[in-house]
């Protein structure tokens, strides 16, 4: 039981230095300093992310395929040399266009595993009747990193340039996530003797083209990638639509730190509700949520009413990520666990870059958000029907290695 929850600790770390914190986060610390200097716009820098979150989509199902073959610590050891030699290319950056694109198209194969994936991937060959509880203390690291990052990023950019900033950051990330991979994050020695005698059924569940010929499948792919289209295109696009109805700037930024803190609540008490409660019901609810946060949105009440607005979106955004590794758990068994969460995962990222797409095309066809609003709000409430009926959904699957459903996958194992 100690080394569960120490695995727990480990996953806090390692999500905490992932792609999201260690440079999502801080890349807006980064753009006014590094165009100035290399002389691209801040456009062109910002198609970094977009590039980047598309070519992770792609590879997120060999990644699945890798934890499923390796072992999730090893690939997590791949991210945590990818990530800080990506950074590193940063702070050489030169004023070349066409080596600035190729270096987003890299850091899309490192977003791929240096993300949660490995981490969380881990949970289910060690935890069972707390599976819920583990991955939300562990998806919590996102919102730690999200905070102590950017902070360590502005005071290095202050110290001594953006160039300087990007190596430190570089050098402080490999540092952690070595010490983190070397003595505290393992994968489950037991389970992975288990299937290295006897292969993926030892573990019980479906194949990944059983798994794909199912309802349960697409359905949970499509609600995942849906709230993660609307929760991005809001996170970026929020300051300015309420910039743009007279709010003023600091409230609107403080817009922001209100769907953090809904994101990290949401992730907390899905994790918590999960392990008593179908998932139908937790993700339809909170999934609803979003989308009526967006009809209040398009309304265009002021006050604090936005705020209460985007912090539905945050809910529903914390909620999906402790969602998806566990319904891939409950349906499909552990066999080929990676390779599954891998293809959910990678349609998820599919909305990252939809998202703040269609915000921006929208306000610039039609002069506001309100039409994007009300698609948004449609295809939130489209995701919570997804995803309950995915919860409600049986699937037909391998019995499980041994014991009931919900014994530990290792005696003495929570």
């Amino acid at each position: 039981m100690k080394t569960a929850w120490l695995v727990v600790l480990a996953c806090f770390i390692g999500v905490s230095i992932s792609i999201a914190p260690a440079y999502l986060t801080v890349l807006g610390l980064f753009l006014k300093p590094m165009a100035a200097e290399t002389g691209f716009s801040r456009t062109t820098l910002s198609l970094a992310p977009s590039l980047m979150a598309f070519v992770a989509a792609i590879c997120s199902p060999f990644v699945g395929q890798m934890i499923d073959r390796w072992g999730a610590r090893r690939v997590a050891a791949i991210g945590v040399v990818l990530l800080p030699l990506g950074l590193l290319a940063h702070a050489m950056l030169g004023t070349s266009l066409p080596w600035f694109m190729v270096l987003a198209v890299l850091m899309g194969f490192t977003a791929a595993v240096a993300c949660p994936l490995p981490y969380i991937g881990a949970l289910p060959q060690w935890f069972e009747r707390n599976l819920g509880l583990a991955i939300a203390l562990s998806m919590t690291g996102i919102g730690f990193g999200e905070i102590v990052l950017p902070k360590l990023a502005a005071w290095l950019i202050d110290s001594g340039g953006w160039r300087w900033a990007w190596a430190m950051l570089a050098g402080t990330i490999f540092v952690v996530g070595a010490l983190n991979v070397a003595f505290l994050f393992r994968d489950n020695p037991s389970f992975q003797a288990r299937k290295a005698n006897s292969g993926d059924q030892a573990a019980g569940g479906m194949t990944w083209q059983e798994a794909i010929r199912t309802p349960v499948f697409w359905l949970l792919g499509a609600a995942v990638c849906l709230v993660a289209q609307v929760g991005v295109g809001v996170m970026i696009h929020i300051v300015p639509m309420l910039t743009d109805r007279g709010m003023s700037a600091a409230a609107a930024a403080n817009a922001v730190a209100v769907l953090g803190v809904g994101s990290l609540l949401g992730r907390l008490a899905t994790g918590y509700a999960l392990d008593r409660l179908n998932v139908a019901l937790v993700g339809g609810v909170l999934f609803s949520l979003q989308g009526l946060g967006m009809l209040v949105l398009w309304y265009g009440a002021g006050g604090l009413v936005p705020h209460i607005a985007v912090f539905f979106v945050g809910l529903a955004v914390g909620a999906e990520t402790d969602i998806i590794p566990f319904v891939t758990r409950r349906k499909f068994g552990l066999g080929q666990f990676g390779r599954i969460y891998g293809l959910i995962y990678g349609m998820f990222s599919i909305g990252p870059v939809l998202g703040p797409l269609f915000m921006g095309q929208g306000f610039d066809a039609f002069g506001s958000y309100a039409i994007v609003l009300l698609a948004f709000s449609a295809s939130s409430f489209l995701a919570a029907a997804c995803v309950a009926l995915a919860g409600l959904l049986p699937v037909h699957r391998t019995a499980e290695p041994q014991g009931h459903p919900n014994t530990s996958i290792v005696k003495g194992v929570p």
